[in-house]
């Protein structure tokens, strides 16, 4: 396998550990599931030791006290850090900390321009839809967060919450440009960008965790297995992928793979699903 070279990397963790996982999808055993019109390939690792770099750094420019949530281009990424100006928490329990706050940030200059603050509220999880117009962001102070829809042209938000989910307890874009997550009444949502909110059929009706949509079919995991599955909504068909602990899935921009991130004892085992209809 060849090394891969990257001129110029930011220092975000889990950045480099998708792109060290992207490299691995040449190698390695590969379980093929057939199904009528579609097939999955599930490309395990090769077993080679985790120490062994499939990339190489050739520059990291070190961005402290600053989280990269999405990138809007090359050289500005949607960004979560204290604000300050803002004044700290009013809430005795959080009044050492200042609120934290949506910004876009230029990585050439370091410069900060505030995208969304709220003072008493610690924003997060800034994920830009496929077309760059919206972003879901979530919003907390104590408990679990409140996910939202932020229209970037007029600013406006709405809050994923009533409707048949009692709540979203996840929020990622599907590569349709409608929201999908993980609702604490059991099952699944969808919303679309005009708030209307909607069951997801054909899932199980139980606590779910794990919820991504690609190429129309649903990626899952439950409170009860780990293990990752497909769902095909149109057809209410289910399907074990074999990955077991399965703790995260990264899609690929084009929707035609996936990183999927796996528990192992003290260890986190990437893989690289490639999936076609």
């Amino acid at each position: 396998m060849k090394t891969k070279a990257l001129k110029i990397a930011v220092a975000v963790p889990a950045l480099l550990m998708t792109l060290a996982a992207c490299s691995d999808n040449q190698a390695g055993d590969r379980e093929v599931i057939k199904e009528p019109g579609k097939t999955i390939t599930v490309i395990e690792n090769d077993g080679k030791p985790s120490s062994v770099p499939d990339v190489s750094v050739e520059t990291s420019d070190p961005h402290a006290h600053v989280a990269i949530t999405d990138w809007l281009d090359e050289e500005t990424v949607i960004s979560v850090k204290a604000n300050e100006s803002l004044g700290k928490m009013s809430l005795a329990e959080l009044a050492d900390s200042y609120p934290r706050s949506l910004y876009r940030y230029t990585l050439a200059t370091k410069r900060f321009e505030p995208l969304k603050e709220q003072k008493d509220a610690n924003l997060g999880d800034g994920e830009l839809s496929p077309d760059k117009k919206h972003l879901i962001y979530s919003e907390f102070s104590l408990g679990d967060p409140i996910y939202r829809v932020l229209d970037l042209s007029t600013m406006d938000s709405f809050p994923i919450t009533g409707g048949p989910t009692a709540g979203a307890m996840s929020a990622h874009w599907s590569d349709d440009g409608r929201v999908i997550g993980a609702a604490y009444g059991g099952g699944a949502y969808t919303a679309g960008t005009d708030g209307k909110i909607e069951a997801v059929k054909g899932l199980p009706a139980e606590g779910l965790i794990i919820v991504r949509q690609m190429n129309g079919n649903v990626y899952y995991t439950s409170n009860s297995d780990e293990t990752l599955y497909m769902a095909d909504p149109a057809t209410g068909a289910q399907t074990n992928l074999n990955l077991a602990r399965v703790s995260d899935l990264v899609p690929s921009p084009d929707g035609k793979q996936m990183l999927v991130l796996q528990y192992n004892d003290s260890k986190k085992d990437v893989d690289n699903v490639r999936c076609r209809r």
